[in-house]
């Protein structure tokens, strides 16, 4: 057996190629240098394919000449099936007499002595898409080819031997070394990251007091130092810190705020979208905003939303944000027929609640809060004007 194996070309193969098309190629007659007689005393054009310029298979007759019927194009004329007994008795070599076949076949039984022969090239069975000698296949199935399945070193997974690579780059098994080159510094890459953030003496953190204004960022080894020397600067910025915390909560626990709009008939009439958004407002410390569409959409409705937008305190809340925004549309002769609609929010479901960035992310509530005919015959527009209370209520004010 071979101790290593390579790939056979396609110029070895027993057919002339017709077609560059690697992925489909396309053969056309016998190789006509594989005759045992030269042409010299036969017609050529009657046993060499004008196309392909290899013996006639399969032969067809057109107005061009003869050709073997994988030649023959849509555009041949007068093409004809020809019997051909004198061509498949004339002898030919094996194809693989270079490499050591001394066998002689007629064209019509070379392709059964090819099936067996041992030197004629066969495709890998894992279709790697190399041509290989029968001897060399074993080997290169269990030891050479890439799409051959091995077991990774480090986990239970399964996979080609072309993809182990890929695979070891994100391995959650498999050993990797700390960046911040500390002892011991070999772990498995799935640890690296509780590693870095809680354990790791040289990496980077900072300062426990960083939300109340300290900035020094210092290695996690250096830093109980600091801590300890700086201990009255870290309670004036916690003292600070503390009475901003108050003074937000006190102006901000209510979470309910009324939004009014005048001259409403008038931009009910104009038809065209009217956008109204309230100052931005704190609730438990979340920074929210409601916003008033007019025309929704260009349809004759109005539409009211919450949404959750970049804040202050956002580093020390607990995200997603959870809970309820409830609208009220207020009737002002009638308080107990005012229209009142809720909606519940679930951060995890939703990742417009998640912590805000600098993207503004829409909101939540109602793109149909309710129609202008129904504005003006409740007589929720007394007065030419428009209340509309939203109360925002979350479900939990967990700082971390």
């Amino acid at each position: 057996m071979s101790t290593s194996t390579r790939e056979i070309s396609k110029d070895e193969l027993i057919y002339v190629p017709i077609s560059e098309d690697e992925e489909n190629p396309k053969y056309g007659g016998l190789k006509k240098e594989l005759l045992v007689r030269d042409l010299s005393d036969l017609e050529e054009k009657y046993v060499v394919c004008c196309s392909c310029k290899g013996v006639l298979r399969g032969t067809m007759f057109t107005e061009k000449g003869y050709k073997c019927s994988n030649c023959v194009k849509g555009d041949d004329k007068n093409t004809v099936g020809v019997e051909q007994p004198a061509i498949d008795t004339i002898e030919v070599f094996c194809p693989m007499r270079h490499k050591g076949c001394e066998r002689k076949e007629t064209i019509s039984t070379i392709e059964d002595h090819l099936a067996n022969c041992e030197f004629y090239p066969v495709a890998c069975e894992l279709n790697c898409e190399k041509l290989l000698l029968p001897d060399e296949v074993e080997e290169h199935v269990q030891n050479e080819c890439e799409n051959r399945m091995v077991g990774c070193a480090y986990c239970s997974d399964n996979l080609k031997v072309a993809d182990m690579d890929n695979h070891l780059l994100e391995c959650t098994e498999h050993p990797v070394m700390c960046p911040n080159d500390c002892q011991p510094n070999e772990m498995k890459r799935k640890e690296l990251e509780q590693h870095i953030n809680k354990e790791c003496k040289l990496a980077v953190v900072n300062c426990v007091y960083s939300h109340s204004g300290c900035e020094v960022n210092l290695a996690r080894n250096e830093m109980v130092e600091h801590e300890n020397v700086y201990q009255s600067e870290h309670l004036r910025c916690l003292n600070s810190y503390i009475k901003r915390l108050e003074s937000t909560i006190m102006r901000n626990t209510n979470g309910t705020i009324v939004m009014q709009i005048n001259e409403l008939e008038s931009k009910l009439k104009g038809g065209q979208e009217v956008r109204l958004e309230s100052e931005p407002f704190y609730v438990c410390l979340y920074k929210c905003q409601a916003i008033i569409e007019l025309n929704d959409r260009s349809r004759k409705v109005i539409g009211v939303y919450v949404r959750v937008v970049k804040g202050e305190w956002d580093d020390e809340l607990k995200w997603p944000f959870n809970g309820r925004f409830t609208f009220s549309m207020i009737n002002k002769k009638k308080e107990n027929r005012n229209k009142i609609r809720s909606v519940e929010v679930r951060g995890e479901d939703d990742k417009n609640f998640h912590k805000p960035d600098d993207d503004v992310k829409p909101g939540r509530g109602f793109t149909v809060f309710a129609s202008h005919d129904l504005v003006r015959q409740a007589k929720f527009s007394g007065g030419d004007s428009l209340l509309l209370k939203i109360c925002v209520e979350p479900y939990s004010t967990q700082l971390y």
